[in-house]
């Protein structure tokens, strides 16, 4: 059994697409520094046999698979109940799942631009919205959202993919925002502000990476370093600067 280091020990999180690749990376990389993983993805099969893999290193009951299609608002609210049954609670969030494969404007589907709006935007509007209700009872907690470098540069291929990491960049902040604006007392007031500036700067880097890695598919090596990279932004227990998402 692998041996954790508990840099997030007690933390529990919950991370979207993580039947293979960054999602997986995040939930190997969470779970060796001791935290318990609920892993969600269309695939529930895949989500399992990465949990399998998990609970086999660091002992039955660290990490969790659930089916969940991300644009599914019904689904989001019946699988996080299960999840913070499962781990005793949430105090991680990682929007990780989208998709891409979209083309030329004049050439586009209009079908497939809403699909990918609805899997790369409606999914962390929706993971948002209802784990802050099960995350105010454990805090500090986090949000990760993966946007990527083509929602600040475009590429004239993606107009679907553009938009929608776009939207994630300020979805991302309006959340970090609403958050710092309700934190409680005067101690906790710019915290939340500095660490929403920190996974800004981190998004930029991690979107970087993304783009790296969508290019270059077999590049497991770099799947785990962003994985590293998720694993990193979520601050440890004993880190403060405020109560955390939600008073």
């Amino acid at each position: 059994m692998a041996q954790s280091t508990g840099r997030v020990a007690g933390k529990k999180a919950f991370i979207t697409g993580g039947a293979q690749g960054l999602g997986a990376a995040a939930g190997r990389m969470l779970a060796k520094e001791g935290a318990k993983v609920a892993l969600a993805d269309i695939n529930l099969a895949g989500a399992q046999a990465v949990a399998d893999e998990i609970n086999a290193a660091h002992g039955a009951g660290t990490a969790f698979a659930f089916e969940l299609d991300v644009t599914q608002e019904d689904q989001w609210i019946d699988v996080l109940e299960k999840a913070n049954e499962a781990m005793g609670g949430l105090s991680v969030l990682v929007n990780n799942a989208g998709i891409g494969g979209d083309g030329p404007i004049e050439s586009l589907d209009f079908g497939l631009w809403k699909k990918v709006m609805s899997v790369n935007v409606d999914s962390v509007f929706l993971g948002a919205k209802h784990a802050l209700t099960h995350m105010r009872a454990h805090q500090p907690g986090s949000i990760i959202n993966l946007s990527s470098i083509a929602g600040l540069i475009a590429n004239g291929n993606s107009p679907a993919y553009n938009a929608s990491k776009a939207a994630v960049w300020l979805l991302s902040k309006n959340i970090a925002l609403y958050c710092a604006l309700r934190q409680a007392g005067p101690s906790g007031a710019a915290g939340p502000h500095r660490r929403a500036e920190r996974h800004r700067q981190c998004g930029a880097l991690s979107g970087q990476r993304r783009e790296q890695v969508h290019d270059r598919r077999r590049d497991q090596g770099r799947r785990r370093h962003l994985g590293d990279v998720i694993g990193f932004e979520v601050p440890p227990p004993r880190c403060g600067g405020g109560p955390g998402p939600l008073a």
